[in-house]
């Protein structure tokens, strides 16, 4: 984020088209660590934060979601399904659900429903059917349910499954420049049964 706020940099063309009355409001949509969400709202630099997160990559920007919330800055979160990756294997993700009347998928989306630090949750919906029942899973959370954000992450980590979140961590002790984060979210595609998309 460092490019964007630079002098000349995209951040100072908006401010100005503030100033000049353009524009009303000024956000940011990020793929940063929760440490380096927590220093832009540290900074004062936006109105309102668009961020992915899911069970995959929770751990990765839970700092930062709840550095803005503090702050009173919006927070919207993108992929809840982890660009499809929640959606691969509904045998083993099953016992993500509440009973056997819930979803994987409504049990995935609950986790982002019920944070009590987000604003508004974004997912990708292909057809009337997913249309209809992601509208049914939100209106199930009447509000904030941290017992129920526990109760998922609980059942998640029970899974055994650990997914790359692509902090870039690993890339500071690596003496040969791998770019490690690209191959482990390869590995994790094909493991969730995204083969093809893990080819292209």
């Amino acid at each position: 984020f460092r490019l964007v706020t630079a002098p000349g940099g995209p951040l100072e063309g908006a401010l100005k088209a503030r100033d000049e009355g353009l524009v009303d409001h000024i956000c940011c949509s990020t793929h940063a660590s929760g440490e380096d969400i927590a220093d832009m709202v540290r900074d004062d630099l936006f109105e309102g934060y668009t961020l992915g997160y899911s069970l995959l990559n929770h751990e990765l920007r839970e700092s930062g979601i709840e550095a803005a919330a503090r702050a009173g800055r919006a927070v919207v979160t993108m992929n809840p399904l982890g660009g499809g990756m929640l959606t691969r294997d509904a045998r083993k993700l099953s016992a993500l659900c509440e009973d056997e009347s819930d979803s994987f998928v409504a049990a995935a989306l609950r986790f982002n429903f019920s944070h009590p630090d987000i604003t508004v949750v974004l997912s990708g919906m292909k057809n009337p059917e997913e249309v209809e029942a992601n509208a049914r899973t939100a209106e199930s959370v009447s509000g904030p349910d941290p017992g129920a954000l526990l109760r998922i992450k609980q059942r998640f980590t029970s899974l055994g499954e650990a997914f790359c979140t692509a902090c870039g961590y690993c890339l500071k002790g690596c003496p040969e420049g791998i770019q490690i984060p690209q191959y482990a979210g390869l590995w994790d595609r094909v493991r969730m049964g995204l083969t093809e998309d893990a080819r292209r």
